[in-house]
């Protein structure tokens, strides 16, 4: 058998695989974690009866050369750097490029995998790709973003500007009216003071004149 036959065994066998169920889990809502074989002396599970889930048994399991291999036909190796890549055998292993690896390293390390022959399992070229236009339409979106809140604080600065510059003239044009009113009020006191003073004085004047006739 060819391993790609195996594969395809391995596929059919995976596809006849059972969920395995803890027994009693169908009774009690508490989460079993890891499979545990039925132990219990009347277990129905533990007998094989019919209508109950089945037990991990010889069977399922998939064949030895197989195990652990991508559909691909290569044994998976995840990888961080274009460094690490000097360390596969292209024949039997594919790389995958971890998650936590940036766009830019990951094209870096993609074209230096293509260059030695080495297939990798979790990216195609087309994708790569259509994630290089998405990073540059975002970084074009961000920039504009970025212009249109810059033209908005200069607007509003300028708005700022203004509106203190109409103020300082608004309080000038106060003060200067404020000052002629005081002025002419000031005129008016004075020349009304006079008046008066001269009243007092033509008073006098005529009780003076009164007084020697």
């Amino acid at each position: 058998m060819t391993i790609q036959d195996k594969l395809a065994l391995r596929k059919w066998i995976k596809k006849r695989k059972p969920d395995y169920k803890n027994s009693g889990s169908w009774r009690r809502i508490h989460r079993f974690g890891r499979w545990r074989r039925p132990k219990g002396h009347q277990s129905k599970m533990r007998l094989k009866k019919r209508g109950y889930p089945r037990v991990v048994e010889v069977g399922y399991g998939s064949p030895k050369d197989v195990k652990g291999m991508h559909p691909k036909g290569f044994f998976p190796v995840i990888v961080y750097s274009v460094k690490e890549l000097a360390l596969i055998d292209p024949k039997t292993q594919g790389i995958i490029i971890a998650k936590s690896v940036g766009l830019l390293k990951k094209k870096a390390i993609f074209e230096e995998a293509t260059k030695k022959g080495i297939t990798v399992l979790n990216l195609s070229k087309e994708k790569l790709e259509s994630l290089l236009k998405e990073r540059e339409s975002s970084k074009k979106e961000r920039e504009k973003e970025k212009k249109e809140k810059e033209t908005k604080i200069k607007k509003s600065l300028e708005e700022a500007v203004k509106e203190a510059e109409t103020k300082e003239k608004d309080d000038k044009e106060d003060k200067t009216a404020k000052e002629n009113t005081a002025k002419e009020t000031g005129s008016k006191e004075d020349s009304s003071k006079k008046e008066k003073a001269n009243e007092e004085e033509s008073k006098e004047d005529s009780k003076k004149d009164s007084q020697t006739k």
